[in-house]
């Protein structure tokens, strides 16, 4: 990373920085072609380019989304400033690029930190999902980057698929697209030469949002090698113990898989939503690997 990226982390991971305004000052400042969505309470930053750039028809139209809002209280370096940046260096390049169908568009999301799975609904990208309906757009695929500037590897969730999967969806519209998403998805990061990338099952981001409204929605974040090697094997650990419980779980069973579950997750994804959520944490070599993945993801094509 250099000084002014990481100038410019530090003014946005600020306590007092009000990051819609900074957000939108700084592409504006760039012209970035830009327009604001406010949905109950939301404001969505949607980056969009000329006409050109874009092939509905024989296409989906590939949508790249990073929430901007963070954990009260924290500054939110990695959960998520480094993949709101990541994607503002891509609408520079997109900018400038002469690609005519690139089929890429951004949203930058409001509110993924103020719900849980009790309150879903509060969920920005739900809202928004629920205003695609009602414009009856079918024709996106979503790309979801959530904890995206630590580490070397990238990792490429299984939440969605599962989520369908756990809930008996399997013959529906959404997870039919999901697979198709998810098979484009593998061939890319198998082009990624300079980092590795693993499948895992993680918490969920922006992507639920979009999945309950029906839209596929793949979550990318990045990992130390390490830690994520060590979270998939104590996974299927984990895994095993809960089918054993499986139809017969009560209150203090499920209470303590939950427990269990949370006690293994990677030291990266437990510091977010802390204090040592800093900008002095993130490493350039995600920074790299980002960078690599999106200029890809620009050049792949998922034909309707």
């Amino acid at each position: 990373m250099n000084q002014d990226l990481l100038e410019q982390l530090r003014e946005f991971c600020a306590s007092d920085c009000n990051r819609f305004n900074y957000l939108t000052s700084y592409l504006l400042q760039n012209k970035i072609p830009h327009t604001i969505s406010s949905l109950a309470g939301s404001n969505f930053i949607i980056i969009k380019y000329d006409t050109v750039h874009y092939d509905p028809k024989n296409y989906y139209i590939k949508t790249l989304v990073a929430h901007y809002d963070r954990k009260e209280g924290t500054p939110g370096a990695n959960d998520n400033s480094a993949a709101v940046f990541q994607l503002l260096e891509l609408a520079l390049f997109l900018k400038q690029s002469k690609i005519q169908h690139h089929n890429v568009q951004m949203v930058l999301s409001d509110h993924e930190e103020t719900s849980n799975s009790d309150q879903i609904k509060e969920q920005g990208t739900y809202k928004l999902g629920m205003a695609l309906k009602r414009l009856k757009i079918t024709n996106c695929v979503f790309f979801n980057f959530d904890m995206c500037g630590v580490g070397d590897t990238l990792i490429l969730s299984e939440a969605g698929e599962r989520l369908l999967e756990d809930h008996r969806k399997t013959r529906t519209e959404v997870y039919t697209k999901l697979k198709l998403l998810r098979s484009y998805t593998v061939g890319l990061l198998e082009t990624i030469k300079q980092g590795q990338y693993l499948s895992i099952r993680t918490p969920f981001s922006d992507n639920l949002g979009l999945l309950l409204q029906g839209y596929p929605a793949m979550q990318i974040c990045v990992l130390p090698y390490e830690e994520a090697a060590q979270y998939q094997q104590n996974l299927e650990t984990l895994k095993g113990k809960m089918q054993r419980l499986r139809g017969r779980t009560n209150a203090v069973d499920a209470r303590s898989v939950r427990q269990k579950y949370s006690a293994i997750q990677p030291l990266t994804w437990r510091i977010r939503h802390t204090r040592d959520d800093t900008v002095d944490r993130l490493s350039p070599e995600a920074f790299k690997l980002m960078h690599l993945l999106l200029k890809k993801l620009v050049y792949l094509q998922i034909p309707l």
